[in-house]
């Protein structure tokens, strides 16, 4: 669906890709692709200088392409598989 090149995807892609294959009513909240409207991601909060958004999207990150996440969940919201749950 995407090519991560020499980077893995995160354990929240990997789950989510699981459970899509499994049920057919899927909807999910806060996977924002680390938008940097907020300064700090995950539920860790404030207790990092590499928790902040800033710094999860980092070019020089070794592990996870953060905008090959973005569009393999695009692509599967595209498919229908996927909600997002908003406040709208």
């Amino acid at each position: 669906m995407v090519n991560f090149g020499s980077k893995w995807p995160t354990t929240g892609l990997i789950g989510l890709s699981a459970i899509v294959n499994h049920y057919d009513d899927v909807t999910i909240i806060g996977f924002d692709g680390g938008n940097l409207k907020y300064e700090y991601y995950h539920y860790f909060g404030e207790t990092s200088h590499k928790r902040t958004s800033k710094y999860m999207n980092r070019d020089n990150r070794p592990d996870h392409n953060l905008s090959a996440e973005n569009i393999c969940i695009e692509t599967i919201i595209q498919q229908n598989k996927l909600k997002i749950l908003t406040n709208e």
